[in-house]
């Protein structure tokens, strides 16, 4: 009976952990949804275009319309889907105000 007890107190205790939510996972979405939409984000890097997020899910390389975008549910990562329908993910490796990473490619402002 003690182990069925000890085995309930520490799934209650994992689970009450695993739930807790402080608002700082919505507060990074919120903060890098922001820095992400408006201005373009420049690259030199050959092959890759310039990018710009609009809030209305659209995105644009070089300045023309390319499909459509969002963050991922852990706002770690873009989600795109082409024009062409063709779809992939990008991980944000960092993010500020004048320069971010997405996957390994350089951008600023």
């Amino acid at each position: 009976m003690k182990k069925i007890t000890l085995l309930l107190i520490t799934i209650l205790t994992l689970s009450a952990c695993s739930s807790d939510d402080d608002g700082s996972s919505s507060d990074e979405c919120s903060n890098t949804y922001d820095l992400l939409i408006g201005d373009e984000w420049i690259t030199n890097e050959e092959g890759f275009a310039n990018m710009r997020y609009d809030t209305d899910g659209k995105y644009y390389e070089d300045g023309e319309y390319d499909g459509t975008w969002q963050l991922s549910s852990d706002c770690q990562s873009i989600e795109y889907v082409t024009s062409e329908g063709l779809d992939w993910t990008w991980g944000i490796m960092e993010i500020s105000e004048n320069e971010c990473v997405i996957g390994m490619t350089r951008y600023y402002r």
